[in-house]
């Protein structure tokens, strides 16, 4: 900017009056101005057309740490008399606060002690006489620095400043950390804001700032200095996993690749989301052995990283950054098909992406070998043509580009096979109450197995009747009864099935068929008994024994004995007193003694029981006081019939007795008086033991 001073005399006023001309009017002082106009562009001609003089310009306002300010300013003449600096803490109101008697060709500069420029805005213009003139500079200010921490982000420090006084000049701006370190941060800033994130490595420290313009008179504009104690909040890179694995010791093994922030001091280890370990980056081996965790027995364990700056920022943890050991669970083994199942967890979060699984085998102890290969969405996989008896370790290797993660080891032993080696069925007897008793002989060598018993009452039907399992048996003779037999109608034929662990039929017993006895009165005196052949005895039958019951006091033996070969006897009981009337006979076939397995068995077959017709005999008179039949009614040898029925009727066919038991008689009384004597008559009903029913009718005296 240039201003044009005018010097020169006259005796007018500067607003065209005349002190002198007391009376002049105010028309005149119109006209006068004009005339005054020209008459100094006449007189003065060289005056008003000479070179006007350049306004000193402040190019620098510099504020010292201690608020201090020193001001710089250019456009100064040779002939420059003196130069005073102004100075106002509000803009408004001016003071000198210096002075320059001296002359400098370039640039001036004057250092004001007293500004307190750190604290706020001062401003100054510089006033530069000449010989006939003084000319000032235009006002400029300080510029007055704030920095404050972002409201969201402590990392962010917010800087503002009111503008320069030469706008067209960009901003630098100037950082200082450590102390006594400054650095040019940022440049070519045109705004009064700008926003600066704290670099790598700022912890707790104290963090100041200035603002600078450089002018190209050589001189730079420095602000006032703001800042405080600030640390970076930049979140690092997270460390990456490289595996997690299982050693043979049973320790989860991680290792990783530690942050690309520049500033991360630690990787820190989460199990579980607990911090476990906190590994330097520094160390040898980025890594970590978990020797306190169970990966054998847990399978929830997960694992994770976070990076942890000098700032102690940590990295955020990400469930798509957590990693899990394969969990195999306890192999599953079949001594049956000869094969082992393993189950096991998925690997997750695999970097590149998982290819599949290997599933690992050791022979007790011997080095690993490849039992086979699934794709990574398989998680079973059946061992097959195990070997018994012998110790298997199992292990999962998940597969990932060319990385790899093992599973904790797993042993099983594989079980032992023993196969039943022989079952015997070695007696079936019939029982007197028509149940049949049971006898096997079985190997209890096999740590499991079972039995079934078979029973059939044709050649085509099988029912199962019992089932034992190995548990259940403890001597190689087990006895048992089949109680839903019925042996007096049919003969039984039973086996025994013998299943090992597997439930694979291994054996199948001797059939052996019970004995069905028969018996038919051939004549008064005798029976025929008939039966059907005994089969079954490893020895074969010796022969027959039969037995007969009587109901007597006698002990009971056989009364003979047959070939084996003989299926029928004939008893002859002429001679031979019935108590009852009835006999009761059973057939018992005799094993031979050479059987091979130690056996001489007997097997009873069904009882059946006879009766002789008994003979019959009706009084035709009787006494009720007599001795020698006190009683009516009819006399047995003896009655074994189940069914009987005797009544008595008076002469006018009325009923007078009626019994059904054959112990009983009339005693010659009616509704307990006595029946007059005369003739009465009976009628008599039963039914032989034969099944044969027998009617009577007769007449008999009443004698008193």
């Amino acid at each position: 900017m240039r201003k044009t001073v005018l010097t020169y005399w006259t005796c007018f006023s500067a607003d065209g009056s005349n002190p002198d001309n007391k009376q002049a009017r105010t028309p005149f002082v119109f006209n006068l101005n004009k005339f005054l106009i020209i008459w100094t562009l006449v007189l003065f001609p060289v005056a008003l057309f000479a070179q006007a003089r350049d306004i000193p310009v402040i190019s620098c306002l510099e504020v010292h740490p201690n608020g201090g300010v020193t001001i710089s300013w250019s456009n100064v003449a040779s002939d420059v008399q003196q130069q005073n600096i102004f100075y106002s803490a509000d803009g408004v109101s001016f003071n000198r606060v210096g002075q320059l008697d001296t002359y400098n060709p370039n640039i001036s500069s004057y250092y004001h002690d007293a500004a307190d420029a750190q604290i706020a805005i001062r401003y100054y213009y510089v006033e530069v006489v000449y010989p006939g003139e003084t000319v000032n500079s235009d006002i400029a200010r300080t510029m007055r620095l704030f920095a404050q921490p972002n409201a969201l982000n402590a990392g962010i420090i917010e800087l503002s400043w009111n503008d320069l006084f030469l706008p067209e000049l960009p901003y630098q701006i100037w950082q200082e950390v450590p102390v006594g370190h400054w650095s040019l941060i940022a440049s070519g800033i045109t705004r009064t804001l700008y926003n600066d994130t704290l670099r790598d490595a700022i912890c707790n420290d104290t963090v100041t700032y200035r603002i600078e313009v450089e002018n190209p008179q050589g001189c730079s504009s420095v602000s006032s200095m703001a800042g405080g104690w600030y640390s970076e909040t930049r979140i690092p890179e997270p460390a990456v996993f490289d595996s997690l694995t299982v050693n043979a010791d049973g320790f989860v093994v991680l290792s990783w690749s530690p942050s690309v922030s520049t500033d991360v001091e630690s990787t820190i280890v989460y199990r579980n989301n607990f911090p476990v370990a906190e590994v330097p980056v520094s160390a040898s081996f980025q890594g970590y052995i978990d020797s306190l965790s169970s990966p054998c027995d847990d399978p929830d364990l997960v694992y994770a990283l976070a990076s942890a700056d000098s700032c102690d920022n940590k990295s955020p943890i990400e469930d798509d950054q957590k990693l899990s050991p394969v969990f195999l669970e306890k192999p599953v083994g079949s001594v049956c098909e000869s094969q082992v199942t393993l189950q096991w967890s998925p690997y997750i979060n695999a970097t590149p992406a998982l290819v599949g699984y290997q599933v690992l085998f050791s022979l007790n102890g011997n080095p690993f070998q490849v039992a086979g290969e699934v794709d990574a969405n398989t998680l079973v996989f059946t061992h097959q043509d195990v070997m018994p008896g012998t110790d298997y370790t199992y292990a999962i290797r998940a597969k990932f580009g060319t990385a790899t993660s093992t599973s904790c080891q797993k042993v099983i032993r594989t079980g032992t096979y023993v196969v039943p080696q022989s079952v015997y069925l070695a007696n079936a007897s019939v029982r007197p109450d028509h149940a049949i008793d049971l006898l096997l002989d079985v190997d209890l060598q096999p740590i499991d197995c079972s039995w079934l018993v078979y029973r059939s009452d044709d050649a085509t039907t099988n029912d199962l009747i019992l089932s034992l399992k190995r548990d259940q048996v403890n001597d190689t003779a087990f006895a048992f009864t089949d109680t839903t037999a019925d042996a007096t109608t049919r003969a039984y034929t039973y086996e025994v099935v013998v299943n090992d662990s597997c439930g694979h039929e291994r054996l199948i017993s001797n059939p052996m068929t019970t004995v069905l006895l028969a018996g038919t009165k051939v004549s008064d005196q005798e029976f025929l008994l008939e039966w059907s052949p005994f089969s079954g005895y490893d020895a074969g039958i010796e022969f027959y024994r039969i037995y007969r019951d009587l109901k007597d006091a006698a002990p009971l033996a056989p009364i003979d004995s047959v070939a084996s070969s003989v299926l029928e006897y004939t008893d002859n009981l002429d001679g031979i007193a019935l108590p009852v009337g009835l006999a009761t006979y059973w057939v018992e076939a005799v094993e031979r003694d050479t059987n091979i397995y130690g056996y001489r068995e007997m097997s009873e077959s069904n009882r059946v029981t006879l009766s002789l017709d008994s003979e019959l005999f009706m009084p035709n008179a009787f006494r009720p006081d007599g001795v020698v039949t006190p009683v009516f009614k009819p006399v047995f040898t003896y009655f074994n019939g189940p069914n009987y029925l005797f009544r008595v009727y008076n002469r006018w066919g009325q009923l007078i007795f009626e019994t059904k038991e054959a112990t009983q008689g009339w005693d010659g009384r009616y509704l307990s008086q006595e029946a007059p004597a005369g003739s009465y008559v009976y009628h008599l009903v039963f039914t032989t033991s034969e099944g044969k029913q027998t009617e009577r009718y007769g007449s008999f005296f009443l004698v008193r």
